[in-house]
């Protein structure tokens, strides 16, 4: 009889299964899932707004994306099951575990964990304007930049898009042109020193089109003349 009730107690065990909460996948127009990305209490990765949604169990992707898209900011986060947070760029170190409790509005989906966030964007790589072609995220040194030649704008850094650096690069006769650090135009006719492309880094958007990418930290998204 023992037996019995150990060999019970074993099956009933072993077809349990632990449901893993996925992200959300019906997303608004132009949105994305970009992962899970580490954060701090003492040092918020997404600090441009935020809430908590804890009490009225409402929280999910598609209540906090909404929320952050409505102020401008092209990037939203979920945290912790009910906490919303909102940026400008994404998060520069990525989670690869921790991104596992379930969202106070919806079991099923994830919200981000303790320290974690389930990260969505509707930021893109623009793929060159007319005339020019991108060419990818590069990294950039400021003892030996990749392009040598810092320009300014119309309207200056907090006017920069991806169009305003081209453009900028092709009336004074260069090539190449690269966006950095979200506000940096950099033009040239050749990449320099040891600079190379890279996978990952350009994750700042452009402070005059938070929709695009303009490069990060010693990292410029590069385009050439098509």
């Amino acid at each position: 009889m023992y037996n019995s009730i150990i060999s019970i107690t074993l099956f009933a065990a072993s077809t349990l299964a632990i449901v893993i909460p996925s992200p959300a996948f019906n997303l608004p127009t132009g949105w994305e899932y970009s992962g899970c990305y580490t954060d701090s209490t003492q040092r918020r990765e997404l600090n441009s707004d935020f809430y908590f949604d804890m009490g009225s169990k409402a929280m999910n992707a598609e209540t906090c994306i909404p929320f952050c898209e409505s102020r401008g900011f092209a990037v939203a986060g979920t945290e912790y099951s009910g906490e919303c947070f909102c940026g400008p760029k994404i998060p520069l170190q990525m989670g690869t575990t921790g991104c596992y409790m379930p969202c106070a509005g919806d079991a099923m989906q994830v919200c981000g964990g303790p320290d974690r966030l389930t990260i969505y964007t509707s930021i893109t790589t623009n793929p060159g304007p007319a005339g020019w072609v991108s060419k990818g995220c590069y990294t950039d040194n400021v003892s030996v930049r990749a392009l040598t030649a810092l320009e300014q704008v119309p309207g200056g850094s907090e006017q920069l898009t991806v169009a305003a650096c081209t453009s900028t690069c092709g009336a004074l006769g260069y090539t190449l042109a690269g966006v950095e650090y979200a506000g940096e135009c950099f033009c040239g006719n050749e990449v320099q020193g040891m600079n190379v492309p890279f996978q990952g880094g350009c994750g700042m958007t452009c402070k005059g089109n938070s929709s695009e990418f303009c490069g990060g930290p010693n990292r410029l998204n590069l385009y050439a003349v098509a």
